[in-house]
């Protein structure tokens, strides 16, 4: 009776040890399929990542482009002397990389032989100057979010 007490107690050990290793295969096979998930996340925010690194070198060289065209624009208009030598400001590309065409301005004869704005190209200009800044203060929106998101990816503070 002793014997069989003793051989049911080590067979109700080897259970539990048994019961105990198949939780802990499970165990190990969730966390396996979890370390899975985390790796894909991980590399998909890095790719992500990458293209806004993209986008951004992108608009920085769009903005440069554009304060560039505005200063010799300004330059230009300082001078009043038109880039062509004739009395009209003419893109070369005749269109911008955003879609927009470039706009131009006719210089008009004064009566004492200088150049003058025409006031139609005066509010021209002004709308355009109008349409610079609040396309530059979004961009500088988009790169300030895009900052915050990039030193914190668990999640955006206020701004």
């Amino acid at each position: 009776m002793a014997m069989i007490n003793r051989l049911q107690e080590e067979m109700a050990a080897i259970q539990i040890k048994t019961l105990q290793y198949q939780r802990m295969e499970e165990q190990s096979e969730y966390d396996q399929g979890s370390l899975q998930l985390l790796i894909q996340l991980v590399s998909k925010w890095a790719r992500d990542e990458q293209e806004l690194e993209r986008d951004l070198e992108l608009y920085r060289q769009k903005v440069q482009h554009y304060e560039d065209k505005e200063r010799r624009t300004m330059s230009f208009k300082a001078n009043g002397v038109s880039p062509s030598g004739s009395g009209t400001f003419v893109s070369s590309s005749g269109e911008d990389s955003d879609g927009h065409s470039d706009d131009y301005y006719k210089l008009s004869d004064s009566r004492d032989g200088g150049n003058v704005w025409s006031s139609s190209d005066a509010a021209l200009s002004s709308m355009r100057d109008q349409d610079g800044t609040k396309h530059l203060a979004a961009l500088d929106d988009s790169l300030t979010y895009f900052e915050v998101e990039r030193l914190y990816p668990g999640g955006t503070r206020d701004v």
